[in-house]
């Protein structure tokens, strides 16, 4: 039973060192933070933290840049493999900038803002005529609709302008500038969420109102044009409550006829369009840049590289390839190196093992009686151990070890044989602690004999035969590159 618990530590020792299978390494680094961030990826499991980057053998390591906008700065990963020594693309969603479509400029009917019916105290004069009063708040209203609706196309001018500062911002998360943006448009909209029906709803409500109000205020105004007229020819020159009124009408006349020379339904679909492109390249960027490798062999040096953009000749950033990164200005360069585990290495090693055997004993003829004395335990052995063990890239290697040694004393040179577990401890020159069951020879009594029987003289020789027998052993050893 002993000897099976012996045998036992190589075996579960290899089985604690080897790494999980399916286990991924996801290497998160924070642009903006300028930290990693280290996951174990197992299928079907949420990623889990870990201290280091370390991976299985024959898995994946994932990059992962956050935070990175990448439409300001580009990135580009290199990935370098070896074995330990033993001595055996962004894609960009292309919209239009801001500037494409022609602006609204000056409001149209700001200079006048907001008009008033008429006054309270006007019960009389040229408003006493229904007509008139009815055509001229016909007036009013439409206006100030239409007045409204220029706020609201001069605050799509503004929205853009914005989005597009969001958008070239090196500087907010990602979170931020999304939730800014989603706020931003959905005010616009006039609802909660952002899609691409509720933009063309907005075309429509937008449109609907714009050409209801304008026609509505042509109408009314010719209406009030025409009731101005027929109550001024019935007064005959003399003054009257609400005269002038049609001169200051006239101003708002002209305002709404420059507003209608460049605002129409085109323009308000395609205001609303860029908004929808400009809205949805943010939400549907990852601001990330993503790489991955296969583990297959014992490290994986990574180079991570972010360049900034140059500029294009609309003054914003513009995308170039990957072969002219290196022509770019470089902002972060960043070294890494991923341990690998799993690959079972053989290392060699020569130095003393001590071996013990529970029944090492020597037998003698004493006065022609077999009298058994204590065997030479213990008795070192020079040894060439095989060590083998999971690499871990660590400088402490835990495995199995096979050795076998040859006593150096002068009664017992027969052969032992080692079988157990091993630690290795150093990169290049290596010490090695070795412990474990031991397979030697020891002497048995032949022919029937036991301990105490007598001889037939005192000069017979004491029959005796060599026998295999377990026992544990402890050991050092020595592995030198050169």
């Amino acid at each position: 039973m002993k000897t099976k618990s012996i045998l036992f530590i190589p075996v579960f020792t290899l089985l604690t060192q080897l790494p999980a299978i399916g286990q991924n390494l996801l290497v998160k680094f924070d642009f903006l933070k300028d930290d990693f961030a280290f996951y174990e990826v197992k299928p079907g499991k949420p990623p889990v933290l870990i201290a280091k980057p370390v991976v299985g053998r024959n898995n994946t390591v994932k990059i992962e840049v956050i935070n990175f906008n990448q439409f300001v700065f580009a990135a580009r990963c290199s990935f370098e493999s070896g074995e330990a020594s033993d001595n055996t693309q962004v894609n960009f969603l292309s919209i239009l900038a801001p500037m494409v479509l022609p602006q609204t400029g000056a409001s149209f009917l700001a200079q006048f803002g907001k008009v008033g019916t008429p006054e309270e105290s006007a019960r009389g004069g040229l408003f006493s005529d229904p007509n008139a009063s009815q055509s001229y708040l016909g007036v009013t209203e439409s206006y100030n609709a239409l007045y409204e609706l220029e706020r609201t196309i001069r605050n799509v001018d503004f929205s853009l302008s914005k989005l597009n500062e969001l958008k070239y911002n090196r500087y907010l998360p990602t979170d931020s500038i999304k939730s800014m943006s989603n706020i931003m448009v959905t005010k616009i909209l006039q609802k909660n969420s952002a899609s691409h029906n509720d933009f063309a709803d907005a075309i429509d409500r937008l449109t609907d109102a714009y050409n209801t109000n304008l026609s509505s205020f042509k109408l009314s105004s010719k209406e009030f044009d025409e009731a101005y007229d027929r109550y001024l020819n019935t007064r005959g020159g003399s003054s009257f409550i609400g005269q002038g009124t049609k001169e200051n009408l006239k101003g708002l006349s002209e305002d709404v006829e420059k507003m209608e020379t460049v605002i129409n339904d085109n323009f308000i679909a395609k205001k609303m369009n860029l908004l929808e492109n400009m809205y949805e390249s943010i939400m549907n960027a990852r601001f990330q840049f993503n790489a991955s490798e296969s583990a297959e062999k014992d490290y994986l040096n990574i180079k991570l590289e972010m360049f900034e953009l140059p500029l294009g000749e609309n003054g914003y950033p513009k995308a170039v390839s990957l072969d002219n990164l290196d022509a770019q200005i470089k902002t972060k360069i960043k070294k890494l190196k991923i341990v690998v585990k799993g690959d079972l290495k053989v290392n060699t090693s020569i130095g003393v093992a001590f071996p013990y055997y529970e029944d090492n004993t020597n037998f003698i003829n004493k006065d022609s009686i077999i009298v058994g004395q204590s065997g030479n335990n213990y008795a070192p052995n020079i040894t060439a151990f095989m060590n083998f063990y999971p690499y871990n890239g660590k400088l402490a290697q835990f495995g199995g070890t096979f050795g076998l040694g040859i006593p150096i004393t002068e009664e017992n040179r027969n052969m032992n044989v080692f079988l157990g577990a091993s630690g290795l401890f150093g990169s290049k020159n290596r010490i090695v602690l070795n412990l474990g069951a031991s397979l030697g020879q020891v002497n048995k009594l032949d022919d029937g004999n036991l301990e105490g029987d007598k001889l037939l003289s005192n000069t017979q020789e004491v029959p005796i035969r060599k026998v295999w027998q377990w026992g544990a052993f402890i050991g050092i050893s020595f592995a030198l590159s050169n």
